[in-house]
């Protein structure tokens, strides 16, 4: 029976994964070389492969275990705090932003974790069972009444194209590719993060854009997906905001056709 090696696979490991997989070696004989289980070597091939190229690439594979990992860290980091994971959805339900429930920790209890945490637990699999995300649109809500704004209905937006023209299999969540955008204000209307969710995979990006005209917006959108190929770009689905207007530029640019939601949608959706 061969030893197990549970430490985390590294450049170097990944190196030699990459020559003995070109010499046509299986990831039994692979794993034996290493002193791996061949589980391991499956699993490192499936999670790192370059999705551009359809192989695996050893620098690209260090790069996705490096960015896992530091988002694994931030996510351990509030499993180890239950009484803050607690906290932080107690304020999430009574329409708090996750940038005022980081100011205000900070303040009472000491505690440092910055928004873009909090937003990474509500999009993770536990905030997804629990369905976190709806009281982002809670607090949403709730700001723009507190400023006695009103929902802006019927935007124009030069040739948007209706969500009702969205073919059905995406609802199904089927097929790579399809994201939900999204756009939270913070920091007294001064700042702002943008939120895209892969419909399948519920895989999160999120961007800083120095504002959300519609022009950074686009600019934004473009530099974070033109380096993905093309089946993990296919359509982003929007609020009817004006921040959407350029969205034909998104689409001349990177081939990523841009769906809008209704107006008097937008409040209703969260799925």
């Amino acid at each position: 029976m061969h030893h197990t090696n549970y430490k985390q696979l590294g450049q170097k490991e990944r190196d030699r994964i990459y020559l003995l997989k070109d010499q046509g070696l299986t990831n039994v004989e692979i794993a034996k070389r290493l002193g791996r289980d061949k589980s391991t070597i499956g699993r490192e091939l499936r999670r790192n492969l370059h999705l551009k190229f359809s192989e695996y690439l050893p620098d690209t594979a260090q790069r996705k275990a490096d960015k896992r990992k530091k988002l694994n860290r931030k996510q351990y980091y509030l499993d180890k705090q239950p009484g803050l994971k607690r906290e932080i959805i107690r304020r999430l339900k009574q329409g708090w932003s996750p940038d005022l429930i980081a100011g205000r920790l900070k303040d009472s209890t000491g505690e440092y974790i910055n928004q873009e945490s909090i937003y990474q637990f509500i999009y993770s699999l536990e905030g997804r069972k629990a369905n976190l995300r709806q009281y982002l649109r809670r607090a949403h809500r709730i700001r723009r009444h507190k400023k006695g704004r009103k929902h802006r209905l019927n935007t124009k937006i030069p040739n948007r194209t209706d969500i009702d023209k969205r073919p059905k299999f995406i609802e199904k969540r089927i097929q790579f590719g399809h994201w939900e955008g999204d756009n939270v204000v913070y920091d007294r209307h001064r700042s702002a993060l943008s939120t895209s969710v892969e419909r399948k995979t519920r895989r999160v990006i999120i961007s800083r854009p120095r504002n959300l005209t519609a022009k950074e917006k686009s600019k934004v959108l473009i530099k974070r997906f033109k380096s993905l190929p093309v089946e993990a770009r296919r359509t982003m689905t929007y609020d009817n905001g004006k921040e959407a207007a350029a969205h034909e530029a998104v689409t001349d640019s990177i081939g990523m056709k841009i769906l809008l939601y209704q107006d008097l949608f937008v409040l209703a959706k969260g799925h």
